[in-house]
């Protein structure tokens, strides 16, 4: 009964667990800025680029307090001390963790870019469940230790790529689709899920795409693209790696739709149902589809 109880209650709670911040809408400096603000034992920093002045000065702030600060990346800038991977797998997940009890996780490097012109989106995760599954890759990245390799909640479920095969996963999710499929990602060659899109679209499932131009220079730019609708933008940069389908289903992290991404690099992705997370993927994808302001042409 407790353990029915406490599921119920995680449910319930998921709106206090999971806070969902888009650069579309928020200066996403200032939320990851007010967030590591809060820490007051340690701090784990992992990202593929970590060299925003004013985030690496909050780092430095922090240690001179006394808080343990972990800084893991493949480009790191700064006066800290940081471990950078030099593994032959790139380091492409993004992630925060905070006193071993929150975690900032989603597309942003901390990088002036990544936090500031570029269109991306991060989640916050009131949750020591997910920070035992982000601080385990730290680990892991760090001293070697075996890490957690999924992590599955009452709220949806986290995977560490590459130990869980990416390609498989998204293509289980997407083969669900019954109705439509919304996909919004930086780079996409993978031809596999590109075949699979081009079936589910023969079966009457509406396929629309908002992609970053770097499309152009992939391989797939040279296939007929017939039965999708895709807007293609051009400025800004489009760092978004989501995919919703049938408006029930959310995909949200760090890796591309690429062999690499969902193969080889160090990437993490979060599924999951839950509505008002699901919901709000949804309008910052209506909200792109539609904005003019956004150069770019559609194909």
């Amino acid at each position: 009964m407790r353990k029915v109880l406490a599921s119920i209650l995680e449910l319930f709670l998921v709106s206090l667990i999971a806070s969902v911040h888009f650069s579309s809408l928020e200066d996403l400096k200032g939320v990851v800025s007010n967030f590591l603000k809060e820490a007051r034992s340690e701090v784990q920093v992992v990202a593929y680029g970590v060299n925003d002045r004013d985030i690496i000065a909050i780092l430095e702030d922090l240690e001179r307090m006394g808080v343990i600060v972990k800084v893991v990346g493949e480009k790191v800038s700064g006066g800290l001390e940081a471990y950078v991977d030099t593994a032959d797998t790139l380091l492409h997940a993004k992630y925060i963790v905070l006193d071993k009890k929150r975690v900032l996780f989603g597309s942003a490097n901390f990088t002036r870019n990544g936090l500031g012109r570029d269109l991306n989106a991060v989640m916050i995760f009131d949750s020591e469940k997910v920070s035992t599954f982000f601080s385990s890759v730290t680990e892991w990245l760090i001293k070697g230790v075996e890490p957690l390799r999924s992590l599955k909640t009452n709220f949806g479920t986290f995977l560490l790529i590459p130990f869980v095969d990416g390609e498989k996963e998204i293509s289980r999710i997407l083969r669900k689709a019954k109705k439509s499929i919304k996909l919004c990602y930086y780079a996409f060659s993978d031809e596999d899920i590109f075949a699979l899109l081009k079936y589910l679209s023969s079966r009457g499932v509406s396929v629309k795409m908002i992609l970053d131009d770097w499309i152009e220079s992939s391989r797939l730019s040279r296939l007929r693209w017939g039965g999708f609708d895709v807007k293609i933008v051009e400025n800004p940069l489009l760092h978004h790696k989501f995919l919703i389908v049938d408006d029930k289903i959310l995909v949200f992290g760090s890796a591309n739709l690429t062999e690499s991404g969902l193969h080889k690099n160090v990437e993490v992705i979060f599924e999951t149902q839950e509505k008002d997370v699901v919901r709000d993927f949804i309008e910052e994808f209506e909200r792109l589809w539609e904005d003019e302001t956004i150069q770019g042409f559609r194909i």
